[in-house]
């Protein structure tokens, strides 16, 4: 099959090319791909409208047009093009078309895709969430959100809570839905308050679990703390019910603290030791609590304005 005859149709409702610099594009990926594929750059305004045509069917046609048995022939290129043009002016139109293609997606390109919507998510909330309002129906926008929730904390962020018997974290990062982020936790109180300086949010008490958030806006879920002294819950193969000793003998470079905090005290309770990991030039600091010799505690906590110890 040739590149021409394999081109997708666009979908009856598709939107209409914008009037601005996404006009330079002519809608097709097959007038551009095969430049992307010997290594030639296109431009985002050129590469990203042709999402908007995609279909289901739209990937096999690629497969065949193009790559060997795996896609890879034209897939690596293809997904390095969309990293690259993720973030930059005109973003909500950069979202709307990235979005496009992500609904169409399974499989390994839908994975491949998690990285480049994660970048636009954290590259400009406001913006992403003004996108899923106005462009998407009530049922996409909750699926790219729900895309977006799982995968946080794929950027390399290193500081999340691992629960038992989850493959993912709870991130301190920001969320595109509220508690409990696609995880299966029972929410047993939930309480507001408004800091000065960062405006509303809200705790949520789960089963040995606490998470501290912040709402600046609407559809974004900042969480600024999380605790827990349930046992299995760790991070950097560290996890409450565990000695002591494993903690000690950690690659985790640590700190001894003379005390909790007094918040983290009213909802730990009484502990023998505490130790610290206190990034250089971070707000970020991640708390051990001892006791009885056996990790009885752990914090994530970003102190957002300096770190809490």
């Amino acid at each position: 099959m040739t590149p021409e005859a394999s081109a997708p149709s666009p979908t009856p409702d598709a939107a209409p090319l914008p009037p601005g610099a996404f006009a330079v594009s002519s809608g097709n990926i097959h007038d551009y791909l095969p430049d992307l594929i010997v290594g030639k750059p296109v431009s985002a305004y050129a590469l990203l409208p042709c999402l908007d045509s995609f279909s289901r069917g739209t990937w096999s046609e690629l497969e065949t047009a193009y790559g060997g048995p795996d896609g890879t022939d034209w897939w690596s290129p293809l997904l390095t093009a969309l990293n690259d043009s993720a973030a930059g002016d005109d973003q909500e139109m950069r979202d709307y078309y990235l979005g496009r293609a992500y609904l169409t997606s399974d499989g390994a390109y839908s994975e491949g895709l998690d990285g480049p919507l994660l970048a636009q998510w954290e590259a400009d909330s406001t913006a992403y969430n003004a996108c899923l309002s106005g462009r998407f129906s009530a049922d996409e926008a909750t699926a790219l959100r729900q895309a977006l929730t799982f995968a946080v904390g794929s950027d390399g962020n290193a500081y999340g809570l691992y629960l038992p018997g989850a493959a993912r974290a709870i991130y301190l990062d920001k969320y595109p839905i509220d508690f409990p982020f696609g995880f299966e936790l029972r929410e047993n109180s939930r309480s507001s308050f408004r800091a000065e300086s960062f405006g509303p949010g809200g705790v949520v008490e789960s089963d040995g679990l606490q998470v501290t958030y912040l709402t600046p806006e609407d559809g974004v879920f900042s969480v600024t703390t999380i605790r827990t002294v349930k046992e299995g819950c760790g991070i950097w193969g560290v996890a409450v019910g565990q000695p002591e000793r494993v903690l000690l003998n950690s690659s985790i470079p640590l700190k001894k603290i003379d005390s909790l905090s007094y918040d983290d005290a009213a909802w730990f309770g009484k502990c023998d030791r505490v130790y610290a990991f206190l990034p250089e030039e971070s707000t970020i600091a991640v708390v051990f609590a001892v006791k009885d010799d056996v990790v009885y505690g752990i914090e994530l906590i970003n102190g957002l304005d300096g770190q809490m110890y």
